[in-house]
């Protein structure tokens, strides 16, 4: 708690840590003022000599009573002024102009590697092992094959099982998911692919010795960049605006993406190129027996895995394909060699000879222009990656009712990334199905990954021999059948999910795009819709989350009566904008229309006072400085004055730097630290207009005359009180004090504060002449619930419980006259509250 005091007038305000050593310009008489921290001189220091008591009159046996405290039961019309009007500026939060990154629920800590049952975790790892070797095969085709010689494939097949093996090991060594599987996805394999067929098509026929060196590496610095922006992502914190993505634009991209895997297997089956434009023409019988072996395969795995949700669908499904297709091949096709010769398999090779290609004159083969050409591929695989990621760790949570940490989860797909990228490998990312799969099997701990990369590294060692049985339309079926997942899913899937039917447009849209375009077009399109979608529906949240009227808010100050009813007659000249959210030029641009709308509005009093509340805005736009400026012709051209409030001060003071000065009472614009020193003031000029500022040269029984339909009642009840003066900084009574006295304030102000643990102080209100405070602990008996303090010299007027007990024996008629004032004042403060209400929901 940091203290704001002013020595020029002694006005005292509790002012939020973040101020300490600035200097702020008083409200009330513009002298510049120093925050302090608690205790340090001109701060809040040890209490005073209790106040000197005076009795004027005594009715028991004429002792003056010690001073007791005034917080008010009924200032619950204190609590709602703190609740509502955010009065309170040391118990708000304070926010900085820089957007806050809100933490994530707490995860998990890293699970044990025994955690779970050790069978059941191996057992899914195995089987979620076996599926991603299988998709790591078709995977293989998908980016390599028609791109390298078939003497180079085994290279294609191992770099693809090498970074199943790093992001499984990475998974289960660092992610706090327990059943997590990660890999090589069907998405940004598509888009290697695309890159890797391009970068292909740079190539002349007497440059094939540059195609695998320049392909390897293009792919693998893929995989680095992909994970230095994974890592940096989640590094940073950046995961919970990366869920601001729309879904429809990244469900757009992969639907796509999904077309255009079936037309790859396709091409690799019939080992042609079903291009969009040559479909038709290719469309024959010969076409079809030739696409059959693939496609029916395909489908039918398509539709059971549709019909058929369990964990063990896709493993049966995949070793029925394989023993099927052999078993077909065989039997069907041609017996023993005959099958090899005639390239219905794939041909066998060892894992040593597979990077035979990477001779000394390896790196001298790379042609890296070929590569800085292809950057926008490696830059839309980052993108895409970080927003699969980000959709396959929800829908996962989803699924399994987790709470995963998006950021350490973005991190650990990254650094597997990286890993990948040092053993030639491709980009991966989160494995959905076999992380799903894992979890439905019983997985509770990371030994399902570790088993699933020890499947992988014994693919590696075992795959040279494998092959050999291996049909090549198999990997062909496993691609229809991902590529029909994607399109099922995001095409067809969505179009019930999504609210807004233009949201469904969108993603057809982009769709189409990426489909007849390409996949780079696809991303590049989709980036720009979900920009404008950001902008266009984030422009239509209203900037201003309250419009307040200052005839119903008020600030935290109890005035007198006089004063109250001329703040009531003419508050409605202040004119309150709380403000939320970031804002934009735009954002500015719409709350200039509205207050030139609300100034011209004839029907409600005109504003000469206008306060913009910063402290709920999480950030301003660079160019909101040129909004800022329009504003204040605004206010110039109206002759209103502007005020600036809960603005940081590095922002105003970089906003200076660029030639707009916000406290600048010249140019009618004004600021201060919160909006309650900002009503303060407004109110201060609108009673100082009417001569009621200052509350001199009245007697007790000018204050007092209001409670009494006959004045002459007053002098009698004055007979009755006591005379207490009280010094600066001493308090009248203490919080946790028994309620014994009621208090008039004649001269001078007290402020009602909360006392809590660790020397933290919350002020409630400020009070001053023609006010009264402690009168509800005289009806209920309870402790003080706050503290009193004068913030000046005060002269007091109280009133005991005993007295109020004699009064009542000798003078009924007084005492009723009494209560019935208590019992306005409390009126009066629920109206005021329940105008408040109204204002705010209106």
């Amino acid at each position: 708690m940091a203290l704001f005091h002013c020595d020029a007038c002694g006005l005292r305000k509790d002012v939020s840590d973040k101020y300490i050593g600035r200097s702020i310009s008083c409200p009330r008489c513009s002298n510049p003022v120093t925050v302090v921290a608690v205790g340090e001189k001109n701060g809040r220091t040890q209490p005073l000599p209790p106040p000197e008591v005076r009795p004027v009159a005594a009715l028991d046996d004429g002792k003056a009573e010690s001073p007791a405290e005034p917080r008010f039961e009924h200032r619950d019309a204190a609590d709602m002024d703190e609740i509502l009007a955010g009065d309170d500026d040391s118990a708000r939060p304070r926010r900085d102009i820089s957007i806050p990154i809100a933490a994530e629920p707490t995860a998990p800590t890293a699970p044990s590697l025994m955690q779970g049952s050790p069978g059941v975790n191996i057992l899914a790892g195995t089987l979620s092992g076996f599926q991603g070797v299988v998709v790591c095969l078709a995977l293989s085709c998908l980016i390599f094959a028609g791109r390298l010689a078939w003497s180079d494939f085994p290279y294609a097949v191992l770099v693809v099982l090498a970074t199943a093996a790093a992001m499984s090991l990475v998974a289960a060594l660092r992610s706090r998911v327990p059943y997590l599987q990660a890999g090589p996805g069907i998405a940004l394999g598509a888009v290697t692919a695309s890159m890797v067929r391009d970068m292909h098509a740079s190539f002349s026929a007497e440059q094939a010795a540059h195609v695998l060196p320049t392909l390897a590496v293009g792919v693998s610095l893929s995989a680095f960049v992909v994970g230095l922006t994974l890592w940096f992502v989640g590094g940073s914190g950046m995961g919970k605006w990366v869920r601001f993505i729309p879904h429809q634009v990244v469900g757009g991209v992969l639907a796509g993406i999904g077309v255009r895997v079936l037309l790859a297997a396709l091409e690799f089956q019939d080992a042609g190129s079903p291009c969009l434009e040559r479909l038709a023409e290719n469309f024959d019988f010969d076409v079809c027996l030739a696409w059959a072996p693939a496609v029916v395969p395909g489908v039918l795995m398509f539709i059971v895995a549709r019909r058929i949700r369990h964990h063990l669908v896709s493993p049966v499904l995949f070793l029925l394909l394989l023993v099927g297709s052999l078993l077909g091949v065989h039997l069907v096709a041609a017996p023993g060699d005959a099958i090899r010769a005639s390239e219905w398999t794939f041909a066998a090779f060892s894992a040593h000879s597979a990077f035979g290609p990477f001779s000394r004159d390896f790196l001298g083969l790379i042609n890296w222009d070929v590569i800085a050409d292809h950057a926008g591929y490696i830059l839309a695989l980052a993108g895409l990656a970080v927003a699969t990621t980000m959709l396959t760790l929800t829908d996962v949570d989803a699924e399994t009712r987790g709470r995963s940490d998006l950021d350490h989860e973005l991190s650990v797909t990254g650094q597997g990334n990286i890993l990948a990228a040092l053993v030639a490998g491709v980009p991966g990312t989160i494995s959905e199905h076999r992380t799903m799969s894992s979890w439905r099997a019983g997985a509770a701990g990371p030994l399902a990954a570790l088993t699933a990369a020890a499947v992988f590294v014994a693919a590696i060692v075992f795959i040279g021999d494998i092959l050999a049985y291996v049909p090549r339309f198999v990997p062909a079926a496993v691609l229809v059948f991902l590529g029909m997942q994607l399109v099922a899913r995001w095409l067809g899937d969505t179009y019930a999910m999504f609210t807004r039917k233009d949201d469904y447009a969108i993603l057809v849209i982009i769709f189409a795009i990426t489909v007849f375009f390409g996949v780079l077009t696809g991303l590049g399109v989709g980036a720009a819709l979900a920009m404008m979608i950001l902008i266009s529906r984030y422009g239509r949240v209203n900037v201003v989350k309250f419009a307040l009227s200052g005839a119903t808010n008020r600030s935290n100050v109890e005035r007198a009566p006089s004063q109250l009813k001329v703040l009531r007659e003419h508050g409605g000249q202040i004119y309150i904008l709380r403000l939320q959210g970031f804002i934009f030029l735009g954002s500015t641009s719409a709350l200039i229309t509205d207050l030139r709308q609300r100034i011209e509005d004839e029907s409600q009093a005109r504003p000469r006072y206008v306060i913009l509340d910063f402290r709920l805005v999480t950030g301003l736009d660079s160019a909101v400085a040129t909004g800022l400026r329009k504003l204040r012709q605004l206010a110039d051209e109206y002759g209103v004055t502007l005020i600036f409030t809960s603005i940081p001060f590095e922002v105003e003071r970089q906003l200076a730097e660029n030639g707009f000065v916000l406290d600048d009472p010249d140019n009618c614009s004004r600021t201060f630290v919160d909006a309650d020193f900002a009503l303060e003031w407004c109110e201060d000029r609108i009673l100082e207009d009417h001569g009621v500022l200052v509350l001199k040269g009245r007697t007790v029984e000018d204050i007092l005359a209001p409670m009494f339909p006959e004045p002459a009642l007053a002098p009698t009840f004055v007979g009755y009180l006591e005379r207490v003066e009280v010094k600066t900084g001493s308090h009248v009574f203490r919080q946790g004090d028994a309620s014994d006295a009621m208090y008039f304030i004649v001269s001078g102000r007290v402020n009602v504060q909360l006392e809590l643990e660790g020397n933290r102080i919350i002020r409630l209100v400020k009070m001053g002449p023609g006010t009264i405070f402690g009168e509800m602990g005289i009806y209920t008996d309870t402790p003080r619930s706050a503290s009193v303090v004068a913030a000046e010299d005060c002269v007091l007027y109280r009133l005991s419980k005993k007295k109020l007990h004699a009064i009542q024996k000798q003078d009924p008629m007084l005492v009723s006259l009494i209560h019935r004032f208590v019992v306005n004042r409390l009126a009066e403060r629920v109206a005021e509250a329940n105008a408040k209400v109204r204002d705010l929901i209106k």
